[in-house]
């Protein structure tokens, strides 16, 4: 469910123009995620 977010938030992201604010939300976004993925894998 919340992958299901963050892909739509990024697909949302990258509609937009590109500011310096989206892409600290996406690099934010994408820690995130390598945390979540990396504790499904531990």
């Amino acid at each position: 469910m919340m992958l299901a977010g963050t892909a739509v938030d990024a697909q949302a992201a990258a509609l937009r123009p590109f500011t310096p604010g989206s892409a600290l939300k996406m690099r934010i976004v994408a820690a995130n995620l390598a945390k979540d993925n990396s504790k499904r894998l531990a």
